[in-house]
């Protein structure tokens, strides 16, 4: 591995910010002080700000029933697409003003799409989508993004301490890495 490998996230801001919201969303328990210590040079409003977004995707996630964060599956979940879902007014509320949204969730679809909005608002790249019809989409995970950021958090942790890599079918390597300077 040589340094122009991850170039784009050692050279640009955005880029590693958006490495490290995919990484801490596979993360299996967030830490906030674990991930305040690895934003040290980042702003400390845009931690905070990515952290809330991170652990309400998460709890999104969780109340739809998804184990592991980035599994989507289309062609499994449109069968739950009428079902009703009871989403807390307080979460909703909560979704809303955080990512700046007005949308309501009712049904399973609707808080399935509002997933999708809140992965592609936070996590750039990520997601692919495919239109079926005139207002039907099938979304995807990039799993190249998903290999990508695996590889770059075992730079740093060789282990994937806190990771479960095997949910998402990534097989620990051992690299060796040149120095960047």
């Amino acid at each position: 591995m040589d340094n122009e490998t991850f170039q784009d996230e050692i050279t640009d801001d955005r880029k590693f910010v958006n490495h490290l919201n995919i990484s801490y969303l596979l993360m299996d328990n967030i830490d906030d002080k674990l991930i305040t210590k690895n934003y040290n040079d980042c702003r400390v409003n845009n931690v905070k700000s990515n952290v809330m977004k991170i652990k309400l995707i998460k709890q999104l996630e969780g109340k739809l029933g998804f184990k592991n964060s980035l599994k989507i599956d289309y062609d499994n979940d449109k069968t739950r697409f009428d079902e009703n879902v009871n989403l807390d007014n307080d979460f909703i509320k909560s979704v809303q003003k955080t990512f700046r949204t007005k949308k309501i969730v009712s049904t399973f679809k609707d808080a399935y799409n509002m997933l999708i909005m809140l992965y592609r608002n936070v996590f750039k790249g990520v997601i692919k989508s495919k239109k079926l019809s005139n207002n039907e989409y099938k979304y995807t995970i990039d799993p190249d993004v998903i290999t990508r950021s695996f590889t770059l958090i075992s730079c740093r942790n060789a282990k994937l301490n806190g990771y479960s890599p095997v949910k998402y079918d990534f097989d620990i390597v051992k690299k060796v890495m040149k120095k960047l300077f």
